[in-house]
């Protein structure tokens, strides 16, 4: 059975959490998980210990913590799958945004995720199949889409990781690595609750987990810089 190396950011709570739990089920999987809260990986670790999947799962920063990750990246044989899923949300009016507001934003969403990209190019490069970059990104930043007030900030930190998707896409067009982004549309996570109390998602975090996890298993290597609007309503 060949193993499949994946790697999660953001993975103690809402879609990076769902997106272990699903990944956990199949034997064949290696999966690195890290998130900045320690108490909800250790939670997430003792719900899936008994799964077939073998599990690495540990708290990090992706902004303060790239090097300890990093460790754990070098010491993999391969990687199969990067999923850049950590994320930092802001619902703001945009005269009361400040910059360190968009810095921060930028620090995590952007800044970081290129970062991690970075640090995991040498282990992608060695799977013996295609490997794959998956960035999660946001129907805020989809070019077209129905935009929301208060959001500008964010969905321009995600508007540019899609950018960057297919920039490294023609970069490394010859090499075994695809780059694609799947834009989200609302799901209902803790941080859409905090943002929007009011507002019900039409989708939870399970249901687009197992929707990443299939798309990365069975369609992500017929795809390329491709910007992938994954949302149930129109635009």
């Amino acid at each position: 059975m060949e193993k499949q190396y994946w790697l999660i950011s953001g993975a103690s709570q809402g879609i990076g959490a769902a997106v272990v739990e699903e990944l956990s089920k199949n034997a064949a999987n290696v999966v690195i998980g890290f998130g900045r809260n320690a108490q909800k990986i250790q939670d997430l670790s003792m719900r899936l210990k008994n799964s077939p999947a073998q599990l690495d799962l540990f708290q990090a920063d992706i902004v303060q913590d790239l090097d300890k990750i990093a460790e754990k990246i070098a010491k993999l044989p391969y990687l199969s799958v990067l999923i850049n899923n950590a994320a930092a949300f802001l619902h703001k009016p945009f005269l009361e945004t400040s910059p360190k507001d968009w810095q921060e934003l930028f620090a995590t969403n952007v800044f970081a995720s290129v970062a991690l990209i970075q640090k995991s190019l040498a282990q992608l490069g060695k799977n013996p199949k295609k490997a794959q970059v998956l960035n999660i990104t946001s129907m805020g930043g989809f070019q077209g889409s129905v935009k929301f007030a208060g959001l500008s900030a964010y969905s321009a930190s995600k508007a540019c990781l899609a950018n960057i998707t297919e920039c490294l896409a023609a970069e490394y067009s010859t090499s075994n690595i695809a780059f694609n982004s799947l834009a989200l549309g609302a799901v209902q996570t803790e941080m859409l609750s905090q943002a929007f109390p009011d507002y019900k998602a039409p989708i939870n975090p399970t249901e687009i987990a197992e929707f990443i996890v299939q798309f990365a298993e069975k369609n992500g290597q017929l795809f390329n810089g491709k910007i992938l609007p994954v949302s149930s309503s129109t635009p």
